[in-house]
């Protein structure tokens, strides 16, 4: 027998010295012979039948001496565990000769629980897989159901999303099962009436919510119900919520009464703690971080003082920067963190091996591969035409390259500049220029970058403890992304809106990290990235009430003492004033200039009658509502905002977007299948937040619900709700709830068969998921988005090369043209624009008393072509050229007017198989110097009294 009693794990060197002494006699040799030692250990392994694992390291080489072979092939067995959990157990002979072998043999473990079905079953993963893909069938029969359209594809489709949630819940607890029965057996007296309280909070919850569901659902008519509806619900969702807190201060208490608070460890700790807080705050000061903050203080100040006027200069921008970086500095936890995480990253990327990382590479270039398909797919022709919102931003970006480098854009509605920005300085390379095009390369290039952030977020969402799921969870977030119909459109659109995904998922990113591990570096990033997304879109306001919210919760969850809260609220406060910083300019814009600033929001949030006025005479006088107005006409549009918040959410599987120029009109953002994900996936994520009480894991869900707010706050346009563009701070999140199920039913196949078979269902499985989306997404938008788009916009591409045609023949420049405008017909910017013009073309003919009967656009031509001839620039006019003159096919006065005043000419008309885009080109013979002047006498006025 051996001298002291094996205990696994242990490691006889971990005794003290007193202990060794104690069991040697004085008169034993200090250094026994290698043979003694040897059998020693031999005998040690062979007397307790030990597994390879559970061996010393002076048994395992003895045994390696005796048996080299067969110890190498134990030790392998060991890194390469078998599927069915067992060990590998090492026989070794009482007195081995040198021709001896060790016999290996498997040794399964005694099992801690009674035997059970899942022990039948491979631990209950082919019963769990079973059922996993059972749900996931009904909930792909329940998308599909409520494609139809109908309210009782609606209710059928609901229920069987239900069904399957149900069945996927079960098959967790099927594979769960054994860690639950320890868990019920190690409980302490206290756990079944803490079930029971908690078991009656959640009822209370659960009512409130259908309440809340059930004012969804009522017609916005029905105001005094839906208050009334709401105001419960919200009532005993309060009342679960401080129900729950009760609950778990009465039980924490009564367990503390029942065993001591605090091991002796922790006081230990503890002790050691108070002990290093000696020292006064000040001298735990790194002096850098003095001169950092010093620094920060100084260039944040000049920043303010340089971004006055929405100006923001050249030497103001790197002054923003550097501020920036100092306050980052000062505030991180280690003042030479920032270089130690740099050569961690160079380290990481040096040990890349194609071996190790090749099939992750190989993957990655494959999802890039089907994005690019989707997005550079007839991408000039598809969308073919520009919007208003397309000129707006383009124009802007030719400001920016004018030298007028501002902050915030008020025009059209307000918007912010970051797309501007990155517009402008594209249009400087080489084969680009302000047009539809660049603009459209633009989102491409920024929804490609988006995919592998993709796998950044997945693995990040999944935590260091699951590293297969989470790169599971990262490739088939990022094939999501790749064939998201929902993210070609925001792409295609070729607006702003396509960052908000990118920068979501890198908030998203930073932030779980900050609240898994409360790290102050984490949550520094993720406030810099959050500050400079405010800079990309609206949508992004909401996410500090995101951040908020579950900082709260991550409080209330994870930490155990006040320090850590202490510690949570410090980052969160960090977090918060590392955004500011960033967010600095646009911070002195929006006090400079609020109305402009919250224009857009608060004319969606409580309508344009809050805010300005029409007076009889039709002038718009502005108000200067108070908070108790917008308070009460929010109140007001409580009912529309419950329809809104439901319309919202139908968005995902039963009716999309209604605006044409977000999509194809009322298709879903999400596939059958990935819809199908969705569904069994919430169920996924709630056993995943009641298993782990992870924070991360809660923010999910919750992130869906607040960055639908900007679509579902569209209060006073609700025909504007769902928009797949307000929402799309949404997507990331969405696709994350999605990509869940498909990652589990995949692992699962892996670990019930860790071979090729294995690989290629699992491969097989997510590449019919992956499959579908592609073929829907392309089915539906290169196969309806065309006519959809075509039908409800202008041909501005089609007389926009005619114009440029013209122009570059030298027959007509481009201050010879004018377009007489026709109510909601063209944009004569658009037309400029599209005619190669990097600018405002001047001449689009209008009516300046559009408000009488009496005026027509096509009289105010003679003022158009005489401030044309004053014109010394490009526009300028040419006598001894032709005159060309568009207008609306529709259009009955311009016509009769023209043949009036130029006989001579003669219009060509241009066909479409849509009425609004048909028009002509009335051509007008070069008149001369003498010939326009004698017009300009005849149809002005003042005109013909200068000339006298």
């Amino acid at each position: 027998m051996p001298d002291h009693e094996y205990t696994p794990g242990g490691n006889e060197f971990e005794r003290s010295d007193s202990e060794q002494l104690s069991e040697t006699p004085l008169e034993a040799p200090l250094e026994p012979s290698l043979d003694a030692s040897i059998e020693d250990a031999v005998a040690n392994a062979r007397a307790n039948d030990l597994p390879f694992d559970d061996l010393t390291v002076s048994e395992a080489i003895a045994v390696f001496f005796q048996a080299p072979l067969n110890t190498w092939r134990a030790f392998r067995s060991l890194i390469r565990p078998r599927s069915d959990g067992s060990r590998t157990l090492l026989t070794v002979p009482l007195r081995p000769s040198s021709s001896a072998e060790v016999a290996i043999a498997p040794a399964p473990i005694r099992p801690s629980v009674p035997q059970t079905l899942s022990s039948h079953l491979g631990n209950g993963m082919l019963l769990q897989l079973g059922l996993y893909l059972i749900a996931f069938v009904l909930a792909w029969w329940g998308s599909g159901t409520m494609r139809l359209g109908d309210e009782a594809a609606l209710s059928m489709g609901m229920l069987l999303f239900g069904i399957a949630a149900v069945i996927w819940v079960v098959g967790f607890l099927v594979g769960e099962q054994e860690f639950f029965i320890r868990w019920w057996r190690t409980r302490d007296r206290w756990l079944v009436p803490e079930l029971a309280a908690r078991a009656g909070a959640l009822f209370l919850a659960v009512v409130g919510l259908f309440f809340l569901l059930d004012s969804m659902n009522e017609s916005v008519l029905e105001a005094e119900r839906i208050l009334t509806l709401v105001a419960a619900g919200l009532l005993l969702l309060i009342v679960a919520g401080v129900a729950w807190l009760i609950i778990d201060v009465m039980f924490s208490r009564l367990r503390v009464a029942s065993q001591s608070d605090l091991s002796e460890d922790d006081a230990s700790l503890g002790a050691a703690a108070d002990s290093e807080l000696q020292l006064p705050w000040y001298m735990r000061i790194h002096p850098a971080r003095v001169l950092f903050f010093i620094g920060g203080v100084s260039f944040s100040a000049l920043t303010w003082l340089g971004t006055s006027n929405n100006e923001f200069i050249t030497i103001t921008f790197y002054v923003w920067l550097v501020s920036i970086i100092l306050w980052a500095l000062a505030l991180t936890p280690n003042v030479l963190g920032p270089w130690w995480w740099l050569r961690r990253k160079i380290a990481a990327f040096r040990h890349f091996h194609w071996r190790r990382h090749g099939l992750g590479l190989l993957l990655l270039i494959v999802i890039m591969v089907l994005g690019g398909a989707l997005r550079l797919r007839e991408l000039s022709t598809l969308p073919p035409e520009m919007t208003s919102d397309h000129v707006e931003l383009l124009l802007d970006a030719v400001k920016l390259l004018d030298g007028q480098r501002q902050i915030f854009f008020a025009n059209n509605g307000g918007r912010e500049s970051f797309q501007m920005y990155l517009m402008a300085l594209l249009s400087l390379a080489p084969g680009m220029g302000i047009n539809h095009e660049t603009l459209k390369t633009l989102a491409v290039i920024e929804s490609l970058i988006t995919i592998p952030v993709m796998v950044w977020l997945g693995r990040t969402i999944i935590g260091p403890e699951r590293r297969r799921l989470g790169w599971y969870v990262g490739f088939i977030l990022a094939a999501l992304l790749a064939t998201s119909y929902w993210h070609l459109t925001v792409t295609r659109l070729a607006l702003r809106i396509i960052l908000t995904p990118l920068i979501m998922s890198l908030i998203m990113i930073y932030f779980a990290r900050a609240l898994r591990f409360n790290q102050r570096a984490d949550y520094i990033l993720a406030g810099i990235a959050l500050g400079f997304g405010l800079y990309m879109y609206q949508a992004i306001r909401m996410v500090p009430v995101l951040i908020v919210l579950v900082v709260l919760l991550a409080m209330y969850i994870s930490a155990r003492h006040w320090q850590d809260r202490l510690r949570y609220g410090m980052n969160l406060f960090v977090l918060a004033f590392i955004s500011l910083i960033v967010f600095l300019p646009m911070l002195h814009y929006s006090l400079d200039q609020p109305e402009q600033f919250w224009r857009r929001t608060i004319g969606r949030l409580s309508g344009d009658d809050v805010v300005e006025e029409t007076l009889p005479d039709g002038t718009i006088k502005p108000l200067d509502p108070t908070l108790g107005d917008y308070i009460e006409s929010f109140t007001e549009n409580v009912p529309q905002l419950m329809n809104n918040m439901r319309n919202a959410l139908w968005m995902f599987q039963y009716k999309g977007d209604g605006a044409w120029i977000n999509g194809v009109p009322g298709t879903p953002v999400l596939s059958i299948m990935v819809g199908a994900a969705f569904a069994v996936g919430l169920a996924a994520y709630g056993v995943l937040i009641v298993k782990t009480r992870d924070p991360v894991f809660i923010m999910v869900p919750i992130a869906v619900l607040i960055m639908l707010l900007p679509s579902a706050l569209s209060i006073a346009f609700p025909h504007e709700n769902p928009s797949n563009t307000r929402a799309s701070g949404a997507l990331p999140a969405v696709l994350l709830i999605a990509a869940l199920p498909i990652a589990l039913i995949a692992e699962r196949i892996r670990t019930l068969q860790p071979n090729r078979i294995g690989v290629v269902a699992a491969l097989g499985f997510v590449g019919i998921v992956i499959g579908s989306a592609y073929y829907d997404a392309s089915s539906v938008y290169f196969g309806k988005m065309r006519a959809s788009y075509e039908q409800s916009t202008f041909n501005y591409s089609q007389v926009g090369q005619v114009m440029y045609g013209l122009a570059l023949s030298g027959d007509v420049p481009y201050g010879n043209m004018f377009m007489i405008a026709s109510p909601y017909w063209w944009d004569h910017r658009a037309v400029g624009l599209e005619a190669g013009i990097e600018g405002i073309w001047p001449n689009g003919v209008y009516d300046f008393n559009g408000d009488d009967d009496i005026t027509a656009a096509v009289d105010y031509l003679p003022y158009f072509m005489r401030s044309a001839d004053e014109r010394t620039d490009r526009f300028a006019f040419s006598p001894s050229h032709n005159v060309e003159v568009f207008y609306s096919a529709s259009d009955e006065v311009t016509p009769a007017k023209l043949q009036t005043w130029f006989p001579d000419g003669y219009a060509t008309f241009y066909d479409n198989v849509y009425e609004r885009r048909q028009f002509y080109r009335y051509t007008i013979p070069a008149i001369g110097q003498e010939g326009l002047e004698a017009f300009l006498a005849e149809t002005i006025p003042e005109a013909s009294e200068t000339s006298e």
